[in-house]
């Protein structure tokens, strides 16, 4: 049997130093205003967890949207509202996302369908180019 081959120094570990820095960096958002359809989160936001997490499993995503609108240089207080809360659903994943001018919703059954309700979030954040949501619901499973 043949030896596994010999492993790099720790020195040669490039991959520790991109796994330790900032996921979000900046965003290289264009100022602009919000478009008719859509909520503007530029003035700042309040990120309101109404779901019970005793095992704090949605900790890490919503340090990362705290981060998300850091990168954005969206103040980390304001009159945006997003807010998560629990409703009933048939599958754990699924998750739904009502867009209003003043507050965001992430609705799911459990902790999993809220931590992909927020990504989703950041994610149309970025398609938008900027802290803007498109008004309306959303729901995937």
């Amino acid at each position: 049997m043949k030896p596994p081959p010999p492993q790099p120094d720790e020195s040669a570990w490039h991959f520790v130093d991109d796994l330790k820095a900032p996921l979000w960096p900046g965003h290289n958002w264009t100022p602009r205003r919000a478009t008719d359809g859509e909520a503007s989160l530029a003035g700042g936001v309040r990120i309101e967890p109404n779901i019970a997490d005793p095992l704090n499993r949605l900790a890490t995503a919503y340090d990362d949207l705290r981060a998300f609108f850091a990168a954005g240089r969206v103040p980390s207080a304001g009159n945006y509202n997003i807010e998560t809360a629990r409703i009933d659903t048939d599958v754990l994943e699924t998750y739904r996302i009502e867009i209003a001018p003043d507050r965001c919703r992430i609705l799911a059954n459990g902790t999993e369908g809220i931590r992909r309700g927020i990504f989703h979030v950041e994610d149309m954040m970025r398609r938008a180019g900027g802290p803007f949501l498109p008004l309306g619901t959303i729901e995937r499973t």
